[in-house]
């Protein structure tokens, strides 16, 4: 009777074809994870972006914003359309450029709305006005949005 002392070929090509398979499983993993990574990265500096906005318009005050983005023209409680950074000079001019940089082909959008809402009544004889700032961004074929409010009394 012979002892052998180790393993046999087809062990080892056995052991080798689970050890591929399992690399492979890991590094499928390793993808999808540093994908997610970079999605939340993005989504963070969507968030970053839209709470810089909102802060800079706490800083103005109430009649400030309002007269910042045409309040007083008629009985809007609503900006509709939103005020977008693309299109809004005044907007473009101070958010958009740092919004390019950060994120792929982004834009945001601003909504100021009256407190009380109601029929007939302007945002500068509001009570308050909620302001939501909202940032679009392309990642990959998808379009994402990250939104950020306030209200002002």
């Amino acid at each position: 009777m012979r002892r052998s002392s180790g393993f046999s070929l087809v062990e080892v090509i056995i052991a080798l074809a689970l050890l591929g398979s399992v690399a492979i499983a890991m590094s499928g993993l390793y993808i999808l994870g540093a994908r997610h990574v970079g999605s939340g990265r993005s989504h963070s500096k969507a968030l970053a972006a839209a709470r810089d906005v909102l802060e800079e318009m706490n800083g103005w005050g109430f009649d400030r914003t309002c007269w910042q983005f045409g309040a007083g023209t008629g009985a809007v409680p609503v900006t509709d359309p939103p005020i977008d950074t693309r299109y809004n000079a005044f907007a473009k001019m101070r958010w958009q450029d740092a919004l390019d940089r950060d994120l792929s082909n982004a834009h945001a959008e601003i909504t100021l709305q009256s407190l009380p809402v109601a029929a007939g009544i302007d945002l500068e004889d509001a009570d308050a006005i909620r302001i939501v700032v909202t940032v679009y961004w392309n990642e990959g074929p998808r379009e994402r949005r990250a939104s950020v409010a306030m209200v002002r009394m």
